[in-house]
C-alpha cells in the first residue's frame, strides 16, 4: 500500500482468516510422525512454532518419553493396526495388548488400540474381549474412554480403538495436587457418574479400582476416564448377548476392590451394588490412603487371604485408620494430625461403611445413591447412612446455618433458636421408635472396638500408639454411659415379665433392645472391669512408649558392640560382614561361642531376661524369648533317593518331597527354642495346651493362633525355607545330626521306648524307635535336647512347628526373594488352605522328623502335637513395622 492509500474494507472481507492454532494432541501426532521419518528435534521446532501450546507439548512428549514410547521402533507387535501407525506400547493385560496408536487422515489424533493376543484365543477371552468391545460402544459418557472403531487384524485378532487418555491413576493425581478431602469427593461424584451411567445401560464394570480410573485436564479442569472394562457383564441377558457373559465360578478382578460375593467369599450373584462395594474402597484410599482390607503377605495367594478377610475381618473406620498415619500424609490432604480424623468421623464414616456393607442388602441399592449421599455431606444436609438420630439431625440443621447463627443479631439468634427447638421436637417425634438407637448403636460399635483390640492394636510399638489413644478415648467416652444404659435397662424391664431368669416382653421391639442393652452392658464389663480389655491395652500403650528406651537407648552401648561383631567377618565370619541397625524390641544378649552366632532376647511386657547357666541359658516360667540371628544362605528343599553320596538323600522321599529347589536366604532371626506355655499365656491370655507345664512348648493351637500370637509379638511364621535352612544348620542330611542308623543319643523327643511304655499297646502298630529312648512319654521342656548347629533346640521332635506356606507342590511354586515364601507360579490354581508343620513330634519317629518332611493339615486344625517357632526379618533402620 503505498502512502495516501486507505485501506479497502471489502479487500479485508475476502481475505481468508488466519488458520486456527493446532490443538496439543494434533501437534503430539505430527511431532510423532516427524520423529518417526527421523526429524531432529521436532518437539522445539514445534514450539517455537506455536509458543502458545509449547508448555503442553513439552509435558505431552515427556510423558510419552516416560512411557517408552520414543525410543524408537517396536522391537515386537504390529507395524499398524487398521488406519492406525502403531507408536509403542502402552501395556498388556489377560486378554491383550494395548498400543498408542496415530491416525492422520481423515483427522489427526492419537488413540489407545487394544488387540487381543493370538494365543489368547481361547472361548472364553475371545468372549470376554468382545464384551468389553460390545460395552463400551453401548456407553456415550463424558467420563468413559469412547470406542472410536474396531476391526480384525490380518491374522484374525480383533481389535478396537479408543480415545487415548494422557492422564494419571485417580490416587496419584490427587496426590500430586494435593487435594483436599472435598476435592477429592468431587472428582469422586465424577467416577460415580460414569458408572452410574454405565449400569443405567446395562453394564457392569466388575474391575473398578484406582488404576482403571484416568484424570487428565480440560479447561483447567480435572476431567476422569473410567477404562478397562474388560471384566464389564450385563446386568440384563436382553442388555448383551449371552453368549458374551463371563462364566459362573471365574475369580476375575482386583482382590483388593473385589466385593465379598465376587470373590467367593460369600454366596450371591454380582449386581450393580458389586460395583458400589469396589467404589467404596476406592473412596476409602481417597479419604485415608490406605486399603481397608488388604493381605499381609501371609498367604502364597492372595485371593485366599481376601476371602477370609471379607468373610471375617471388618474394615477399621476410616477416622479411627488415619491416626496411625504420618502428618505428611495428612497434609496430601491438606489435614492435620488432628483434624483428619474428626473430617472423616461420621458422615463419611458411615458413607464408606454402607457402601462397604459385607451384605448387599446392607449396600447402596444403586450408584446413584452413594453419590446423593456424598452430595448431601458435601452440602452439610443429613446423609442416609448416617443413623437418624435427633441430635445429629440438628447438629447438621445448625452446620448448614452456621452462617446466620453468627452474623445474626439477638433477635435473629431467638428466631434461630425458636426454629430449632421446633425442629427437635419434629423430629423427636418422628423417631419416636427409634429413641434407642444410641443403645443398639453403642453394643455394634462396642463389638467392632473388641474386634480392633484384638486384631489392630498389635504389635505394641511406637507406631501404633495413636490409634491405641484414639480406641482407649472412645471406649472411655461409652463407659462413661454406664448409668444411662442401666436405666434403659430398668426402663425396658419395667415393660417386660421376668420369668425363670429370662425376661418376656410384648413387644420384639421390647425384646430386642432388652437383649442388646444385656449384651452392651456385658460388653462394657468385659472392657472396663480389672482385668478387662480396656486395662490391657493402656498396658501395651504404656510397652510401646517405653520399648524404644528399654530396646534401643539403654542397652545402646551392648548394641555398638553387637553390631560392629557381626559386621566384623574375623569375629563373626558366618555372617560374612553383615550390616544392620539396632533392632526394636530386641536386645543382644551375646554371641554363642560354640555356634559362633549372636543371640538376642525378645523384650516383653512382665517377662524377664534368660539368665547365664554356665553352658546354656536358664529357661523359667517367666523367662522372655530368645532369638537367634541367622546368617544369610540357602538350602536345597526337599530330599531325593536317587544318590546316597549326593545332599538331601532319604532312601523314602514323599511324594512332596521332590522337586525342590535351591533357595538363597537373607539374614534371620528365629526363636532359639519353641514358644513356651508361659509366652504363650502372657500374649495371647489364654492356655490351650492339653498337659500345662509351664516351660513346655505350647500345643493344641492350629495355623491362626500361631499367626497371631506371633503377629502379636511383632515376629512371624517362618516360611518353610528358612526352617528347613534352620533346623538342618549346614548339614546336608535331612538332620542336622546327619544320617544314621540308630537314632542319635538325646537328638529330641521322638516315638520311643518311654512312648510305648506310656501308650501301651495301642502304640505298637505305629512308627516307633523302640531302641532309642529319650526319657519322655509326651512333650519334653523346650531346652531339654541338645541344639543343632545353629544352637536350635528341639527341631528334630518334640512338637510339629506351624510354618507361613500353604502346602503346594514345589513345581507348582516359585521362592520369594528374601525368605523363600513359596509364591504360586502364573495360571496355577489357588492352593487348598492347608498348610506346613515340620520336624515330627513326640509321637514321630526319626525318620519322619526330618526337616525335609512337610506334613500338611488346615489352618483350623489344633492337636496336642501342633506348636511353634517364631521367626522375625531383620529389619531396616527406622522400621518400626511388624512383618
Amino acid at each position: 500500500m503505498t502512502s495516501g492509500q486507505t485501506p479497502d474494507a471489502s479487500a479485508d472481507a475476502s481475505r481468508p482468516a488466519p488458520p486456527s492454532s493446532p490443538s496439543v494432541t494434533e501437534l503430539v501426532s505430527v511431532c510423532m510422525e516427524q520423529i518417526s521419518l527421523g526429524a531432529a528435534n521436532p518437539v522445539e521446532l514445534l514450539c517455537h512454532a506455536h509458543p502458545d501450546r509449547a508448555e503442553d507439548l513439552r509435558a505431552r512428549m515427556r510423558r510419552l518419553q516416560a512411557l517408552g514410547l520414543l525410543s524408537g521402533p517396536l522391537q515386537d507387535g504390529p507395524r499398524s493396526v487398521g488406519p492406525f501407525s502403531i507408536v509403542g506400547k502402552l501395556g498388556q493385560g489377560g486378554m491383550g495388548e494395548v498400543f498408542l496408536g496415530q491416525q492422520s487422515h481423515p483427522v489427526r489424533r492419537m488413540v489407545a488400540v487394544k488387540v487381543m493376543r493370538g494365543r489368547a484365543d481361547t472361548g472364553n477371552l475371545m468372549r470376554r474381549f468382545e464384551a468389553e468391545r460390545q460395552a463400551l460402544a453401548t456407553l456415550n459418557h463424558p467420563g468413559i474412554a469412547q470406542v472410536l472403531e474396531a476391526g480384525t487384524c490380518e491374522r484374525g485378532e480383533p481389535w478396537f480403538a479408543m480415545e487415548y487418555v494422557d492422564g494419571l491413576p485417580l490416587t496419584d493425581y490427587c496426590d500430586q495436587c494435593a487435594l483436599d478431602l472435598d476435592q477429592r469427593i468431587e472428582l469422586f461424584l465424577q467416577v460415580c457418574d460414569a458408572v452410574a451411567h454405565a449400569h443405567q445401560n446395562g453394564i457392569l464394570h466388575r474391575d473398578l479400582k484406582p488404576g482403571n480410573v484416568l484424570v487428565t485436564e480440560r479447561l483447567g479442569k480435572p476431567l476422569v476416564k473410567v477404562i478397562d472394562f474388560g471384566l464389564a457383564k450385563a446386568t440384563e441377558a436382553s442388555s448383551l448377548d449371552a453368549s458374551l457373559l463371563t462364566q459362573t465360578g471365574q475369580l476375575l478382578g482386583t482382590p483388593a476392590y473385589m466385593s465379598p460375593e465376587q470373590a467367593g467369599a460369600i454366596s450371591g450373584a454380582v449386581d450393580p451394588r458389586t460395583d458400589v462395594y469396589a467404589l467404596g474402597v476406592m473412596l476409602y484410599v481417597l479419604l485415608v490412603g490406605r486399603l481397608p482390607l488388604a493381605p499381609r503377605g501371609t498367604d502364597v495367594h492372595p485371593m485366599l487371604q481376601m476371602q477370609r478377610l471379607l468373610r471375617e475381618a471388618e474394615p477399621v473406620r476410616p477416622s479411627r485408620r488415619v491416626t496411625e498415619l504420618s502428618e505428611d500424609e495428612g497434609a496430601q490432604r491438606q489435614q492435620s494430625a488432628s483434624s483428619w480424623p474428626r473430617a472423616l468421623s461420621g458422615d463419611l464414616d458411615w458413607i464408606v461403611a454402607r457402601a462397604m456393607a459385607r451384605l448387599k442388602s446392607e449396600r447402596y441399592a444403586a450408584v446413584s445413591e452413594l453419590a446423593a449421599d456424598l452430595r448431601r455431606h458435601l452440602r452439610s444436609e443429613v446423609v442416609l447412612a448416617g443413623p437418624p438420630s435427633t441430635a445429629y439431625r440438628v447438629a447438621r440443621f445448625l452446620h448448614r446455618h452456621r452462617r446466620e447463627a453468627v452474623v445474626a443479631g439477638v433477635a435473629a439468634a431467638f428466631g434461630l433458636l425458636a426454629l430449632v427447638v421446633g425442629t427437635v421436637k419434629y423430629l423427636r417425634a418422628q423417631d419416636a421408635q427409634l429413641r434407642n438407637f444410641d443403645v443398639l448403636e453403642r453394643e455394634i460399635r462396642l463389638g467392632e472396638l473388641l474386634a480392633e483390640a484384638e486384631r489392630e492394636l498389635w504389635p505394641a510399638e511406637p507406631r501404633l500408639i495413636p490409634a491405641m489413644q484414639a480406641w482407649t478415648d472412645e471406649v472411655i467416652q461409652i463407659l462413661r454411659q454406664r448409668e444411662q444404659f442401666r436405666s434403659s435397662l430398668a426402663d425396658v424391664r419395667g415393660r417386660g415379665v421376668a420369668s425363670a431368669g429370662s425376661w418376656n416382653f410384648e413387644l420384639p421391639r421390647d425384646q430386642a433392645l432388652h437383649a442388646s442393652v444385656v449384651r452392651l452392658l456385658e460388653g462394657l464389663a468385659s472392657v472396663g472391669d480389672d482385668g478387662g480389655v480396656l486395662a490391657d491395652v493402656r498396658v501395651r500403650m504404656d510397652w510401646a512408649a517405653r520399648i524404644e528406651e528399654l530396646s534401643l537407648e539403654q542397652p545402646a552401648a551392648g548394641w555398638a558392640q553387637a553390631l560392629a561383631s557381626i559386621a566384623d567377618p574375623a569375629q563373626c565370619p558366618a555372617y560374612d560382614g553383615l550390616v544392620m541397625a539396632p533392632q526394636l524390641g530386641l536386645i543382644p544378649l551375646a554371641r554363642n561361642e560354640v555356634t559362633g552366632l549372636w543371640e538376642f532376647a525378645l523384650l516383653l511386657p512382665g517377662a524377664a531376661l534368660p539368665r547365664w547357666g554356665g553352658d546354656r541359658w536358664i529357661m523359667e516360667a517367666d523367662t522372655c524369648p530368645v532369638l537367634v540371628l541367622l546368617p544369610a544362605g540357602s538350602v536345597q528343599q526337599g530330599a531325593q533317593a536317587e544318590d546316597p553320596a549326593a545332599p538331601n538323600y532319604f532312601y523314602a522321599p514323599a511324594p512332596e518331597e521332590g522337586g525342590g529347589r535351591l533357595v538363597p536366604l537373607d539374614a534371620f532371626f528365629l526363636s532359639k527354642y519353641e514358644l513356651s506355655q508361659n509366652q504363650y499365656a502372657r500374649i495371647m491370655h489364654e492356655r490351650p495346651s492339653s498337659k500345662h507345664r509351664e516351660n513346655h512348648p505350647v500345643e493344641q493351637i492350629d495355623w491362626e493362633h500361631a499367626s497371631a500370637v506371633t503377629r502379636r509379638m511383632g515376629l512371624s511364621l517362618p516360611t518353610g525355607a528358612q526352617w528347613e535352612y534352620a533346623a538342618r544348620s549346614g548339614h546336608p542330611s535331612p538332620w542336622w545330626t546327619g544320617p544314621a542308623e540308630a537314632v542319635p543319643e538325646l537328638c529330641g523327643n521322638l516315638a520311643d521306648a518311654s512312648f510305648l511304655l506310656a501308650q501301651g499297646p495301642e502304640a505298637a502298630a505305629k512308627s516307633i524307635d523302640a531302641g532309642y529312648d529319650d526319657g519322655y512319654s509326651y512333650h519334653a521342656p523346650v531346652d531339654a535336647f541338645r541344639p543343632n548347629a545353629f544352637g536350635l533346640h528341639n527341631v528334630i521332635g518334640n512338637v510339629w512347628e506351624w510354618c507361613l506356606d500353604p502346602a503346594r507342590p514345589y513345581e507348582l511354586v516359585a521362592p520369594r526373594a528374601g525368605d523363600g515364601l513359596q509364591e504360586p507360579l502364573p495360571d496355577t490354581a489357588p492352593s487348598s488352605p492347608r498348610y506346613e508343620l515340620r520336624g515330627g513330634s513326640f509321637r514321630s519317629s526319626f525318620s519322619k522328623a526330618r526337616s525335609t518332611f512337610r506334613h500338611a493339615q488346615p489352618m483350623t486344625s489344633a492337636n496336642v502335637v501342633y506348636g511353634v517357632r517364631p521367626a522375625r526379618p531383620v529389619r531396616p533402620p527406622h522400621a518400626g513395622d511388624a512383618p
